[in-house]
Order: C-alpha cells, then sequence, then structure tokens
C-alpha cells in the first residue's frame, strides 16, 4: 500500500506530487517552504505546510516587513485531483527538470554521460552511475537511476566507439 500523495505547490504554482515520506524529507532539508501550499485526496482546502505538519515547522523568526507578498494558496481546480489509475508521485516534469532528491552521483553521472563524447570522461561517467545506482538502493528514497544509467550507458558507448577506432586504424597500418 503506498503512502499519501500530496500535491504542492508555491505561489499558486505547482512544484509536484510527492509521497508523505518525501514531502517530510524536503521540508526538513529546506527545498519545500512551511509557507507552500499542499492538498490530498479527503482535503476540503489547500493548506500550508506548516498547518499539515506543525512538528516540523522551524520555530518563528522574529517578525519583519516582507519584500513580497505571501504566496497565495493555488485553487484545488488549479490542480484537479488525480484519476485513480495515474502513477505516484513524483512523476511531474518539475521533478524530472530539478533535481529533488536526486543522488548527487546520478547526477555527476549524467554530466559525465553528456560529456563522454569527449572520451575521457567516458571511464568515469560509468564508475559515478554505478556508484549512484549503488547509492539509491541504498536510499529508496533517493532519485536518479535514469541519470545514473545514462552515464552507464553514453560512457560505455564512448569507450566501445574508441576501441573500434583504434582496431580499426591497426587493422589499416
Amino acid at each position: 500500500m503506498s503512502s499519501l500523495t500530496y500535491r504542492i505547490s508555491r505561489a499558486g504554482k505547482p512544484v509536484g506530487e510527492f509521497e508523505l515520506p518525501q514531502v517530510k524529507q524536503m521540508l526538513d532539508t529546506g527545498v519545500l517552504l512551511p509557507t507552500d501550499h499542499a492538498w490530498t485526496a479527503g482535503m476540503q482546502e489547500w493548506q500550508t505546510l506548516a498547518a499539515l505538519f506543525p512538528a516540523m515547522s522551524p520555530p518563528a523568526l522574529p517578525p519583519r516587513a516582507p519584500a513580497t507578498p505571501p504566496p497565495a494558496p493555488a485553487a484545488p481546480s488549479a490542480l484537479p485531483p488525480a484519476p485513480a489509475g495515474q502513477p505516484a508521485a513524483p512523476n511531474s516534469f518539475v521533478a524530472l527538470l530539478v533535481p529533488l532528491g536526486r543522488s548527487g552521483w546520478s547526477i555527476l553521472a549524467g554530466y559525465l554521460g553528456l560529456f563522454s563524447v569527449l572520451v575521457l570522461p567516458a571511464p568515469f561517467a560509468i564508475l559515478c552511475g554505478v556508484l549512484a545506482i549503488k547509492d539509491i538502493r541504498k536510499n529508496p528514497h533517493k532519485l536518479g537511476l535514469v541519470r545514473a544509467w545514462f552515464g552507464i550507458i553514453a560512457g560505455a558507448i564512448a569507450l566501445i566507439t574508441l576501441f573500434v577506432l583504434i582496431v580499426a586504424a591497426s587493422i589499416k597500418k
């Protein structure tokens, strides 16, 4: 049975859908703010994370003049409830682009995989990809498995291409 899935918005704009353990971890690490709004099935209206999880909210700071007005809660109609067959969060577009909760190794593997066309980073892309997969298996709340595999595959393709070119050059001689 899966955990509750919360839809999160900041300043009236959707941030993504996350399961309860992820929301708590992102709130603890500062990725989500107590002023962000959340909604889940069964709730009448959007509420701030501070109202939903008061024990996790940091102590109040002394009041000061706000630089910008506080974000307005998104209307429930802005993010309708997900259909029953929709996969669990975090499958939102934002979560794919922003490295929320990703393994650092997977991010490094992805970038090294991109630069593996230069051949030199290829072995490091493979190594970081393997380390990322181990890190993700050890910490299942972390994301980035696709980036880790991309680093491994891109690094392997670059090394295989280099090997083929070396063999082809030696056969021509």
